[in-house]
């Protein structure tokens, strides 16, 4: 069974109020944050913004969610399928992965997730470094057109191609988009 729009509303009310606050403590919030360019780049600091007026009234961070009346429709939630996630679902046992992915994207009888981000190599965030891409050059090669170098072996290595598997033979996909005859993946 699909979730209803208001429990992702309900999540989305509560994330936005953690984000902005309420009352006094939100008045003139310095954000800040640093970056990095990877490598030998040290993080720097980001510019700092400021939220909100300072004018000591309260925060209007009030969210109504009318189910009657529909704005805006959404084609589906998910999370991003990258190293740190996948390494995740790997640390556990086998049967708990498959628990925790049916519950993550079962359509009748989990949270029916359908949407995921997958890298095109490394993403910032990583477990293991170094960062890498799908034609990662040998030492003295500095261009490959022909794609020479190319290769998914960290994905497959990574248990990425594996949990993506996983996830099909859970949620497949609306019916509509395969093509006609095509059995579900599994």
């Amino acid at each position: 069974m699909r979730r209803p729009l208001t429990t992702f509303a309900a999540v989305a009310v509560t994330t936005l109020s953690a984000l902005v606050g309420t009352g006094q403590a939100a008045h003139g919030r310095a954000v800040t944050g640093t970056y990095s360019t990877g490598g030998t780049q040290a993080w720097r600091p980001l510019p700092t913004v400021r939220v909100g007026d300072d004018s000591g009234g309260p925060v209007d961070a009030t969210v109504v969610a009318d189910p009657a009346a529909t704005r805006q429709k959404y084609a589906g939630v998910g999370f991003s399928l990258d190293e740190t996630s996948v390494s995740n679902l790997w640390k556990l046992t086998p049967a708990e992965r498959e628990k925790a992915v049916r519950l993550l994207v079962d359509p009748e009888r989990g949270a029916g997730l359908d949407r995921f981000r997958l890298t095109i190599g490394s993403p910032d965030l990583i477990e293991h470094l170094p960062f890498w891409s799908l034609d990662d050059l040998p030492a003295g090669v500095t261009e490959d057109f022909a794609l020479k170098h190319f290769s998914v072996r960290r994905d497959i290595d990574l248990h990425i191609i594996d949990t993506i598997k996983l996830i099909q033979r859970y949620n497949p996909g609306p019916r509509s988009s395969r093509r006609p005859g095509a059995r579900p993946p599994g």
